[in-house]
């Protein structure tokens, strides 16, 4: 289950918005507040796109998109 309020977290940690990460991985911003709201899901792409960009490690990764 994906964890939005770590998610949110590491992305204002890295000082990133929302919007950055929604373009960095392809996707429109509403698509993103729509798999953050779990309307539609993570596709593994996006995970890896989203894990690199963000510098997450294994850990935080999984605890946001596995939680």
């Amino acid at each position: 289950m994906f964890d939005r309020e770590l998610f949110k977290y590491a992305v204002g940690k890295r000082k990133k918005t929302l919007e950055s990460v929604a373009s960095h991985i392809g996707i429109n911003p509403t698509t993103l507040y729509r798999k953050m709201s779990g309307i539609s899901d993570f596709n593994r792409k996006e995970i890896q796109e989203i894990k690199e960009y963000l510098a997450l490690d294994d850990e935080e990764s999984n605890r946001i998109f596995f939680a």
